[in-house]
Order: structure tokens, then sequence, then C-alpha cells
């Protein structure tokens, strides 16, 4: 059993495909939901008339051990809980015919994706997850929002119920919780503004959880400021701008990130629009060990375009920035290449800068 804990995130509902598969007169399929950066996973099936179903039986492609599930006889599908991001699933269903002989059908399976950051929807909090171990050390991990996901990948929800503690830096207890487990829902959000106590950025804190089967579960973590998150910026170097001649215009732009913890994941974005999906070049990605070391874009459109600077450090922090490039020019004067800064979609903190 792993433990998943995952920093809120907006959320957000997607549906794949139902995959399907016969085997012998049995049908076999699932279906994954994704919402909160985590899947769901439901099997569906259809057994002979001649079958009596007993259990599903289900594990990870790289794990030895099956975990048997058990399934109501008349259902013709079963959902088993948070499937892991990026994993693959092997499962089989198990009966008796008529005459007491035992059945085995054939083993499907599937594969769960996983989640890429999508400038379809700009995030409005920084987000990502951490999936740990039990009794493994692990590095202190950074928190700019206050909200904790605790969630496991239980298949059957036999453990029905989490309960654990969170320490400070001296290992004192400051809040125990005891949640219970609910079929269809197997995660819980700590909500540390919701516990009275004096949380203060840089400190060391805890968070222990226990299951049934006394297996602990740990996550070391520190508090900071959105001060002190990812910051991006993004320069602007007219090489040419012609507002009669909009195909002449060609401006080159170089990024910048401060802060995080190399290395970053870095995406560049040009489009007609300000949500990112009109693209005018395909979106340059790339990965890089320092903070100075971004590529620069170089642009030749005409201009009343937006450039999104993405970046993502090794935390799983997120942060943007938007600008949009337009000219303007007046009785003889040059033309001007202005910039207006996009704090996100549909807002503007009227802060501009203007070049030849």
């Amino acid at each position: 059993m792993r433990l998943l804990i995952l920093i809120f995130i907006i959320p957000l509902m997607i549906s794949q495909g139902l995959g399907q598969n016969y085997y012998d007169g049995v049908s076999m399929s699932h279906k994954l939901n994704e919402q909160n950066g985590l899947f769901n996973a439901i099997l569906v099936y259809h057994m002979p008339d001649s079958v009596n179903l007993h259990e599903i039986y289900l594990k990870q492609q790289d794990d030895r051990a099956w975990q048997k599930i058990d399934c109501d006889k008349r259902s013709r599908n079963r959902n088993i809980g948070t499937v892991v991001n990026g994993q693959k699933y092997e499962w089989y269903l198990s009966g008796k015919y008529a005459n007491g002989e035992t059945f085995k059908s054939q083993t499907a399976i599937f594969a769960v994706p996983e989640i890429i950051p999508s400038f379809e929807n700009l995030p409005d909090v920084k987000a990502y997850y951490v999936e740990l171990a039990r009794n493994k050390k692990l590095k202190v991990d950074s928190l700019v929002h206050k909200k904790i996901l605790v969630s496991f990948d239980t298949y059957g929800f036999e453990t029905k119920y989490t309960e654990g503690s969170i320490l400070n830096e001296f290992k004192e207890v400051i809040s125990n919780f005891y949640f219970e487990n609910r079929l269809g829902r197997n995660y819980h959000i700590i909500d540390l503004e919701d516990i009275d106590y004096k949380w203060e950025d840089g400190k060391v804190y805890e968070l222990l959880v226990k299951n049934q089967l006394q297996d602990y579960y740990g996550l070391s973590f520190r508090l900071i400021s959105y001060e002190n998150s990812i910051t991006l910026d993004i320069n602007a170097l007219p090489l040419n701008v012609e507002c009669e001649f909009p195909q002449a215009n060609r401006v080159k732009y170089r990024g910048s990130v401060e802060n995080g913890e190399p290395p970053y994941n870095i995406i560049w974005k040009v489009s007609k629009d300000l949500e990112g999906k009109d693209l005018l070049y395909k979106p340059m990605e790339m990965t890089v060990n320092h903070a100075d070391s971004i590529p620069s874009v170089d642009v030749q459109k005409p201009l009343g375009y937006y450039v999104t600077l993405y970046a993502r450090d090794v935390c799983g922090i997120e942060e943007f920035q938007i600008i949009q490039a337009t000219c303007s020019d007046k009785e003889d004067s040059e033309a001007t290449l202005n910039i207006e800064l996009w704090t996100k979609p549909n807002t503007s903190n009227n802060k501009s800068s203007s070049g030849k």
C-alpha cells in the first residue's frame, strides 16, 4: 500500500476512455476519472451466466502480491478507488462454475496516465504531490499552501479509517486527527489553518499517518511564504518594430527565474489569445539546471500576440507569467513596442513598459 500526500490544487475533472477486452465470453474493461490530480479507477466486467463471480484480483504490474477485492455478484462494475499516476495495473476475475469447478479469467492490463501541466487551465495555486514509501527517510518538502490531501491506494477499501499526528520541530504533537474512510472517496484534506497553532515559515514539521496494520507514513515539510516561491520575469528586446508593416516585426524574449529548487521544467508559448489556445508557434519545452540558463525565443509575427513563460521546479511548485506585445506610433515619431504584463487570464495588474 502506498500513501500519496498532495498539496491542494484546483478541481479538474477528466474522464478517460473506456478500454475493453474479451476473453472466452468474459468482457473486461476499465474507466479512469481524474479529479484534483488523482485518478479513480472503475473496473467493468461481464461474466457468462454459468459462472458465479467471487473476487477480483488486482496488483500494480511490478508488484508480486495480488490484492483480493470482494465484489457484489449482482454488480457489473467495481470502484477500486485511487490508483497511482504513471503506473500499470493488472487484474483478473475469479469464480466458480455451477458444478463447483474453479473459474479464472485472463489477465487484463490498464495504464494510469501521468498528469502533465497544461496551459488550457492555468492554475491559480501551486501544486505538487509526493509519493512516499513506508519507513523511508525522505527530504524536506516546501509547502506554499497550507492544505494537505492524504490519499490511500487501498483498492478494496480494507482500511476503514485513517489516523495520525502532526509534530513540530521538537517532535511534540501539535494535533491528532482521525478520519473514517468512505467508499468512493479514499482521501482526506488536512487544512493547517483549521488547527489552533502558530505556524512559522521556515520551521520543519512532520506529518505522521498510521493505518490499521500499524504501518507508518511520514512527510517532513516546511512552510514558505508566497514571496519565497518561484519568481519569473520576461524581458523584451525589440529587433525591428514596424506598425505599418506588421510582418516585419521581430522581437526577442528572454526569461529569468528566481527561487525554487532546480532543475526547472520551462515552457515558452506564443499565442494570439490570452488563454494560450490559438498558438503561433509550437510550444518550446525544456529542462534547465540553472536559473540563468533559459533559452530565449525569437518571435517574427505581427504584434498583438501573447507570450507565456511557465516554470515548474523539482518540488513541483509552479509559476507562469504572461505578457502582451503591441505596437503604437504617432505622427513624426518612431514606432513603439508596448509590453503589458498579465497576472492571469482576464485580469491585469496594469503594469506596462515600452521600448523602441
